[in-house]
């Protein structure tokens, strides 16, 4: 018996995002061929577009923005924690000193690096675990970096979390690079999907039209729209399972 070869999703009209109200979404997505209508393929439109156009922008790590000292933290962040930690810091000589750091200061460092302590379990520790956990966050406001319209921190693209990387081994020093890259790439997972929920808690309005006008001024628009669009479609789907669930009762 011959599997049945699978055809592309036919999108004969897409429909504009920004003419979609919430009300449109539960007869909207009632079917994979009425989400193809919404998305005109069966792929993500968060991923098909955004990493078509963000590529073309960033082919690799060696752009403006890797070239850039990364001297202070991005604009769109919050004011860091004033609190100083107690570390030791390294500079390219090797000489290593005891100091009391803020956030803020390990932005402007410039070669110099934050030394920072593990534990048996691969765990950062001490001060310079807690301060780089704290500057990993303010690191996520990096949009250029770390766009916000990708809906999971696994399909951000490896050239970006390579950007991401090589920028915190600036501020940092690791024993050993490879073995700790895990665990702190995870953590950063961690503030960017932290990120993105305080934004949509603050910004996230009725509709799609309305959040998208809701707009803060530093996030670019395009990954603005992106990123509500993927939370109305992530919306509707729940809704949806909920009605099915009523449904079937």
């Amino acid at each position: 018996m011959t599997s049945r070869k699978q055809e592309p999703c036919k999108a004969p009209q897409v429909v504009p995002w920004r003419s979609i109200e919430i009300s449109s979404y539960l007869s909207l997505l009632k079917s994979q061929e009425e989400i193809c209508t919404i998305f005109g393929t069966k792929q993500s439109l968060i991923t098909r577009k955004s990493l078509h156009h963000r590529k073309s922008n960033f082919p690799g790590i060696n752009k403006t923005s890797m070239n850039e000292d990364f001297s202070a933290p991005p604009p769109l962040g919050p004011e860091l924690f004033n609190g100083k930690w107690n570390v030791q810091v390294i500079d390219d000589d090797g000489n290593i000193t005891l100091e009391k750091v803020t956030g803020k200061q390990v932005w402007s460092m410039q070669k110099r690096r934050v030394i920072v302590n593990f534990n048996r379990r691969g765990q950062p520790i001490k001060d310079s675990g807690g301060l780089l956990g704290s500057w990993l966050g303010s690191l996520s406001y990096d949009l250029n970096i770390l766009p916000i319209n990708y809906t999971d921190w696994r399909k951000v693209p490896n050239y970006r979390k390579e950007m991401a990387w090589a920028v915190i081994q600036k501020k940092f020093w690791f024993d050993d690079p490879m073995k700790r890259k895990k665990y702190v790439m995870s953590t950063l997972g961690v503030r960017c999907r932290d990120l993105k929920q305080r934004f949509w808690k603050i910004h996230k309005r009725n509709t799609p039209r309305e959040s998208i006008e809701a707009r803060p001024t530093l996030i670019p628009e395009d990954q603005w729209i992106d990123f509500v669009h993927s939370r109305f479609t992530d919306k509707a789907k729940k809704l949806r399972e909920v009605i099915r669930k009523v449904e079937a009762i």
